[in-house]
């Protein structure tokens, strides 16, 4: 059957379509390939880089030489502070020793001396009466080898440093420090610095016991504290009654004169440089 002019046109439309469809295949084609290896293009660089960072970052790590030298390094700075440690010891104990031959040296230097206080008066020559107080007690001239003023900064009485010949004399004058004080004249041993310094600490804890506890009538003597039938002495800085912590046994004997209950404390135990250690917190 023919057909006529218009199917002839109608069909010419359908064999367009069909040639552009395959054009556009033809032209998105090279395009997918094109983007598919940039992906992969990508995905290489991506793992290259990550590569290229941890590279980096094992180069700095520690390797097992590394590790190896650091524990050598680490050996001799132990063994180099032992060393140091010990020699520190060492040290100290010299330390210790030279001080206790200084303050025995200076303790014999000083056995002679007393040392007298002298109220303050116009007109009065201090060296003059403390000498004349030294000869009447010891009713001889000739017992005193030097006497010389000591400054000070205190206002109410003038110091007077007396040498006497010979040791036994300053006992003499000592048992009559109680009459002399009633002249007007205290009078006291020529102690080394270390020793007077001890000797001021019992003081002090002198005066606090007495401020606590009048019935217990601490007494001073030279470097010693005697309470009852105790003895309380500095040692090393330390105060001790005996092998036992000083503090703990004085808090225990004015809590007893005083009626009030203490705690328990097992004296044996108690460690003397802790608790000297915590004596601020303390009432001494």
């Amino acid at each position: 059957m023919s057909q006529g002019p218009g199917a002839s046109a109608r069909s010419t439309p359908t064999s367009s379509s069909s040639q552009l469809a395959k054009r556009k295949n033809l032209e998105v084609s090279p395009n997918m390939e094109t983007a598919s290896f940039t992906l992969e293009d990508v995905a290489n660089e991506v793992a290259n880089r990550i590569a290229r960072l941890l590279d980096n970052k094992l180069k700095k790590m520690a390797t097992k030489e590394d590790i190896q030298q650091i524990a050598s390094t680490i050996s001799t700075l132990q063994n180099d502070l032992e060393a140091t440690q010990s020699k520190l010891v060492q040290t100290e104990a010299r330390c210790s020793a030279l001080e206790r031959q200084v303050e025995m040296l200076t303790k014999k230097a000083t056995e002679k001396n007393v040392i007298m206080h002298i109220k303050k008066s116009v007109g009065l020559n201090p060296v003059e009466e403390a000498k004349a107080a030294c000869e009447e007690t010891l009713k001889s001239k000739s017992a005193i080898e030097a006497a010389r003023l000591l400054r000070t900064k205190n206002q109410k009485t003038e110091t007077v440093v007396i040498e006497l010949q010979h040791a036994r004399d300053v006992q003499t004058i000592m048992q009559a420090a109680t009459e002399l004080k009633t002249k007007g004249v205290a009078v006291h041993r020529d102690y080394p610095m270390a020793a007077r310094i001890r000797r001021n600490k019992i003081i002090g804890i002198q005066a606090e016991i007495l401020s606590k506890c009048q019935a217990l009538n601490p007494k001073v003597k030279g470097e010693k504290l005697l309470v009852k039938d105790k003895i309380f002495r500095f040692v090393n800085g330390i105060l001790l009654c005996g092998e036992q912590d000083g503090y703990t046994i004085l808090q225990q004997m004015v809590d007893s004169a005083n009626g009030t209950t203490a705690p328990a404390v097992n004296n044996e135990s108690t460690n003397p440089v802790t608790t000297n250690t915590q004596q601020n917190n303390l009432s001494f």
